[in-house]
């Protein structure tokens, strides 16, 4: 399980006891606002990001979307860059989970549509700030729909309130 490194504002994770660099937050800082062009960016996300941050979209029982993993992208490879990949996918409209890493990190080789960074560190702290991501989008949605189905609010919004 991944150790939290604390800073003053938020909390890193990181597959080793080392904390992680600024370089190393940096560059997922921008990944995260798509400042960098790498097989895939914020900007140019794949498909199954996208499907993950949309409300609408099915969950597995336990409420997953995606549940990233990361790995070597030259398998055996630890110095070089890493990836994130899903290992939940839609498919025919029903979802599947991949048996294992590796079946999960076939499936994205062969669709081509993982996010390639610079460090395992960097793969990591991106995958968790992508599932907080997820989170808050899915629970924005949740609220919204309490919201809209409140008696007091529609009543609010036939009056031509908001």
């Amino acid at each position: 399980m991944p150790q939290p490194h604390s800073t003053t504002t938020r909390t890193y994770f990181k597959g080793t006891d080392e904390p992680l660099t600024q370089a190393e937050m940096e560059a997922v800082d921008q990944k995260m606002s798509g400042k960098i062009d790498k097989t895939f960016s914020m900007d140019n996300p794949p498909s199954w990001m996208l499907r993950a941050l949309d409300p609408s979209t099915p969950t597995t029982e336990a409420y997953e979307s995606v549940l990233t993993m990361s790995s070597p992208l030259n398998s055996g490879e630890m110095g070089g860059q890493w990836i994130v990949f899903p290992s939940i996918r839609l498919v025919g409209g029903q979802l599947m989970q991949a048996d294992n890493e590796d079946e999960a990190r076939q499936w994205a080789m062969e669709k081509k549509d993982f996010m390639v960074f610079d460090t395992k560190g960097e793969a990591e702290l991106f995958s968790h700030r992508f599932s907080d991501m997820i989170g808050q989008s899915r629970n924005d949605h949740a609220k919204k729909v309490r919201l809209m189905s409140d008696p007091e609010f529609r009543k609010y919004k036939e009056n031509g309130g908001g």
